[in-house]
């Protein structure tokens, strides 16, 4: 088995950092979210950090995600975000520890 890095693949884009958007990116906490969401059903000890943090489209599509329950990811597409975009915010959700992933492609908040 080669992994990502064999490859010299990057799987996280300077980009794609939501947590601190005006800083365009940040790969050293990028990496160790990567190390985090490796760790499969990991449930966090502790509360994620407050939502104001989140761009638009991510703050949207996480409070469509219902505080006491789950919901069909296929649900959360709308005409603003197709199933691709959906995923790629799930991901990084998935990552921050905010949401879970659930077998039956469902999805719930991690609180």
């Amino acid at each position: 088995w080669q992994t990502l890095s064999d490859l010299k693949i990057s799987a996280v884009a300077p980009s794609d950092n939501i947590f601190n958007p005006s800083a365009g990116g940040g790969i050293t906490r990028a990496r160790k979210a990567l190390r985090v969401a490796a760790e499969p059903f990991a449930v966090a000890e502790k509360t994620p950090t407050p939502l104001p943090d989140f761009d638009k489209p991510t703050l949207k599509l996480y409070k469509k995600i219902p505080t006491d329950g789950e919901i069909q990811i296929e649900s959360l597409v709308d005409e603003d975000n197709d199933l691709r975009a959906v995923m790629k915010i799930l991901l990084k959700l998935e990552m921050g520890r905010f949401i879970v992933m659930l077998p039956g492609e469902k999805v719930r908040r991690n609180l």
